[in-house]
């Protein structure tokens, strides 16, 4: 129900803009490659990227919920988000620890959407958005520490290597 704990509707919105690729799934594999590019829903078109962003910040509010229970990130200051998204797990991240700011790094189209969203959890304040492409650009900064979630596994391993490699040349020493 919209409204309530637990909503999942834009996530539903996106299974629904991905499912004629899941649909057709034995001709995908027999072709080798899929017809619908990520770009989609990743700035290309405004409806499913909005469905993308929202539906995955619906799915982390129960999940990051207990992912900040577990992180424990006392004493750190400066966050970097790979890839973050919807800038949930930030947003619940930076309420738990005191001190600590975020830079969701993601696509422009997307970071669009996570400002919205910053602002509808009252983190704008603690959690910034920045345009970021992982395939080019260098971490804008220096941070104490990294979350990179749900990311990798839409990479090939020379493409994770990169992501950790940038990572932690981001990283203050320690």
């Amino acid at each position: 129900v919209e409204g309530k704990p637990g909503y999942l509707g834009p996530a539903l919105l996106y299974n629904g803009d991905v499912f004629p690729l899941w649909g057709e799934l034995n001709q995908v594999i027999l072709r080798g490659d899929a017809d619908q590019a990520p770009d989609q829903y990743l700035g290309d078109d405004a409806s499913r990227t909005k469905n993308f962003v929202f539906g995955m910040h619906h799915r982390a509010m129960g999940i990051g919920q207990a992912v900040a229970q577990v992180i424990d990130l006392s004493g750190r200051r400066r966050l970097a988000d790979l890839g973050g998204g919807p800038g949930t797990y930030s947003a619940l991240l930076t309420g738990k620890h005191a001190g600590l700011t975020a830079d969701v790094l993601d696509l422009p189209k997307v970071v669009e959407i996570a400002s919205q969203i910053m602002v509808s959890m009252d983190a704008e304040e603690r959690v910034n958005c920045l345009p970021f492409d992982y395939y080019v650009d260098e971490l804008p900064g220096r941070y104490d520490a990294v979350l990179i979630s749900g990311v990798l596994h839409r990479e090939q391993p020379s493409g994770v290597r990169s992501i950790f490699k940038k990572a932690v040349a981001a990283l203050e020493p320690g």
